[in-house]
C-alpha cells in the first residue's frame, strides 16, 4: 500500500468535521436531497443485485432510498458523521437504515455487507489507507466495494473543493491503495468534473 506522503496532499488541516458539513447542508444545499450526481450514483451501484448494501459518507444522496424501492427484501444502510444531515435523511427516507457515526470505526459486524459504496469520500480522509481497511473489514469475501474520487485534482484539473479535499489521486494511486484487497476495475467518469471510479471484488 502506498504511503500517504507519496501522494499529493492538498490541505494540511482537515476541516471535514460534522459542524462544517452541516453548515454546507443548510447553506449550500438548503436542506435538500441531492440528485445532481444521479448518473454517478447509478454507476457506483451498477453491480448491486440485492443483499446487504452500505453507503459510507452518504450525506444527502437519495440513491439508498431508490434501492429500497427496487430491492424490497434487501438491507440498505447508509452512514454519515453529520447528525443533522442523518436526522433529516431519516425523516425523508425512513426505509433506509441510517446511522450517524465515525466512518473510521464503522458500527457494523466484520464481513457483514455484500456491497459497500464510498462515493467522493476518500479525498476527505486524513488517512485514506486506514479508511479503506475499515471499509473492507465490513465487506464479505466476494463482495464489491465501489468508490469514486476526483481524478488528479490540482494536477490535471482545477481545484474542486479547496476547503475540504485533503488528497489528489492518480489512477496509479488508486490501484496501489486497492490492490491488496482484491480484483480491481478502474475507469474514468466524465461529468462536471472527471472522477476515478473503481470496483474491487474482495478476495
Amino acid at each position: 500500500m502506498p504511503e500517504e506522503q507519496n501522494m499529493k496532499r492538498l490541505n494540511k488541516e482537515n476541516k471535514n468535521i460534522p459542524e462544517e458539513v452541516e453548515k454546507d447542508f443548510e447553506k449550500i444545499w438548503r436542506k435538500q436531497v441531492h440528485y445532481i450526481d444521479w448518473k454517478r450514483f447509478e454507476k457506483l451501484g451498477q453491480y448491486f443485485k440485492g443483499g446487504k448494501y452500505l453507503d459510507i459518507g452518504c450525506f444527502n444522496s437519495p440513491y439508498p432510498y431508490e434501492l429500497t424501492r427496487i430491492y424490497k427484501d434487501s438491507e440498505i444502510h447508509a452512514i454519515d458523521h453529520a447528525k443533522k444531515v442523518v436526522d433529516y435523511m431519516k425523516s425523508v427516507f425512513p426505509e433506509v437504515r441510517y446511522a450517524c457515526g465515525d466512518i473510521m470505526n464503522l458500527p457494523y459486524l466484520t464481513n457483514y455487507f455484500d456491497y459497500v459504496v464510498a462515493g467522493e469520500i476518500l479525498e476527505h480522509m486524513d488517512n485514506p489507507s486506514e479508511f479503506l481497511k475499515e471499509a473492507f473489514r465490513v465487506l464479505q469475501k466476494g463482495g464489491i466495494l465501489a468508490l469514486s474520487t476526483p481524478f488528479e485534482e490540482c494536477i490535471s484539473q482545477k481545484a474542486i473543493d479547496p476547503k475540504q479535499h485533503m488528497w489528489a489521486f492518480t489512477i496509479s494511486d488508486i490501484q496501489e491503495l486497492l490492490s491488496p484487497f482484491g480484483e480491481i476495475e478502474v475507469t474514468l467518469y466524465e461529468d462536471t468534473i472527471t472522477s476515478i471510479i473503481a470496483y474491487v471484488k474482495k478476495i
